[in-house]
């Protein structure tokens, strides 16, 4: 069983910034955006397509639809990570 710190240690301070400059960035993708949180609103959301009732086929649509969110975000924190800070309004490399 892993703790609480175990799981901050899970993910390096690096990708949390690049995820950030990726969400606050103004030339980044609303699809992607928009798809990260509503992502969110599903997975919290109690109305799904496959109820959460039925034992295992209602956890697993939300296990899908998150893992494809985190492989996106993964996908993006990678992009971003090594980037420099800009100032906003400033054209991206």
């Amino acid at each position: 069983m892993s703790s609480p710190r175990a799981a901050a240690r899970a993910v390096p301070i690096g990708y949390l910034a690049a995820i950030y400059r990726f969400f606050r960035d103004p030339n980044a993708s609303i699809v992607g955006k928009l798809f990260v949180f509503l992502t969110v609103a599903y997975v919290v959301w109690p109305i799904d397509a496959i109820p959460d009732v039925a034992p295992i086929l209602g956890w697993l649509d939300d296990l899908g639809i998150a893992t494809l969110a985190l492989a996106y975000l993964g996908r993006v924190a990678a992009r971003y990570r090594h980037a420099l800070p800009q100032a906003p309004g400033a054209p991206a490399p």
